[in-house]
């Protein structure tokens, strides 16, 4: 079976097939980063950093202290999701069966030097000021 490429349209022709195209793109484009970048960083990687913050460090520790901020409410939230948006919307913002796929394919992406900001600048090219460099 050959795959089916959408062009944008000609003068004169119906741009249906490609206004669905593009539909579709920006679709797969938002679960992607929904699943992948969002719930993955945002919400699965730092869960892990919490519940072993609040298991290993006693409240007292300066590295508990120090954490503590940045991660309060990274637990409930999650556990609120998981009770009523992701029951909610089971079929809203997912990846259908390639859910897990996608989510180790972010993790397998993802390395330690990408959570330190000034390794993550660096592999981003960010040079320091407004703009971003582009090779």
């Amino acid at each position: 079976m050959e795959p089916t490429y959408w062009l944008p349209p000609l003068e004169g022709e119906d741009d249906l097939n490609w206004l669905s195209a593009k539909i579709y793109l920006k679709t797969a484009d938002t679960q992607v980063f929904s699943i992948g970048s969002h719930y993955t960083r945002a919400h699965a990687l730092n869960e892990v950093f919490a519940v072993s913050l609040y298991r290993n460090l006693p409240s007292a520790h300066p590295i508990h202290r120090l954490l503590q901020p940045h991660l309060n409410g990274v637990i409930p939230i999650n556990v609120q999701a998981r009770k009523i948006l992701i029951k909610a919307f089971s079929g809203f913002l997912t990846a259908g069966d390639e859910t897990r796929y996608l989510i180790k394919k972010t993790l397998d992406y993802l390395k330690y030097r990408d959570l330190i900001i000034p390794s993550w600048f660096i592999k981003k090219r960010y040079n320091g000021s407004a703009t971003v460099l582009v090779t």
